[in-house]
């Protein structure tokens, strides 16, 4: 028997102490330009936060705290 599975970003939330959920907006500083864009679910379990950033068509892991979680 399996154990249940945790909710997306859970372990993240718990290890850095933060709160992000798929669908939030956020919001990082990057060589001076800040780029917004919205969590998407993850495809692994790791360390990451998958943000698919405005105007992109694909996602990418982003460290949980270079973002702000605007809402």
């Amino acid at each position: 028997m399996n154990p249940p599975k945790e909710p997306p970003y859970a372990y993240i939330n718990r290890y850095y102490g933060v709160n992000v959920g798929v669908g939030m907006r956020v919001r990082m500083k990057s060589g001076g330009e800040v780029k917004t864009g919205i969590v998407v679910a993850k495809r692994s379990y790791d360390q990451y936060v998958h943000v698919r950033f405005d105007g992109m068509k694909f996602d990418v892991p982003v460290h949980p705290m270079e973002l702000e979680y605007t809402c």
